[in-house]
């Protein structure tokens, strides 16, 4: 698993069971307050055609329960956008929300997780893909960098597949 954010800020990464802190890439997190945003892709470099598993991550950093307020029922967002910043893919793009204020709540060191899949066929290359947490009180975004590349026997071009997967809004303490 990849972690990836906005360069500047802490290092990110995802605590396992006993609550050790692991990443196999070195990585910064977008930070306010005490909560943390991170973005993961379950690898770096994957094959014109593969899906890619996108994950964002939101941590409570501190001693006490942190209220996240929300405007409408979208809690967060994904972008895939070209090496000459060009969007080529918003998870959220055919979508409608509830137009309807609501909140999430983290304990101290509670996570959330929104996890969709990016199955949009795209040419080799180097692509950024940032998760966005949408807050009321301003978007919080984090970042990582992805290698397509050309595999065995496959084109660069090929039909377009977009589809969410299971896993959405998932916590962990």
């Amino acid at each position: 698993m990849v972690t990836g954010a906005v360069a500047g800020s802490a290092a990110a990464a995802h605590a396992n069971a006993a609550g050790a802190v692991q990443s196999p890439q070195d990585a910064n997190a977008s930070r306010g307050s005490t909560i943390e945003v991170a973005v993961r892709t379950d690898k770096t470099e994957y094959t014109v055609g593969e899906p890619v598993r996108l994950t964002l991550v939101v941590t409570n950093r501190g001693d006490s329960t942190v209220t996240l307020p929300f405007s409408s029922g979208q809690r967060y967002d994904f972008v895939v956008l070209s090496a000459t910043g060009d969007t080529l893919w918003r998870w959220s793009a055919d979508m409608s929300f509830i137009q309807m204020l609501g909140e999430e709540q983290l304990e101290p060191g509670e996570r959330l997780e929104f996890a969709e899949e990016f199955q949009e066929t795209v040419p080799p290359g180097r692509y950024t893909v940032r998760g966005t947490l949408t807050l009321m009180t301003g978007a919080r975004e984090a970042e990582t960098v992805i290698h397509v590349i050309r595999g065995a026997g496959r084109g660069t071009l090929g039909a377009v597949r977009c589809a969410p997967y299971a896993g959405r809004g998932k916590r962990e303490a």
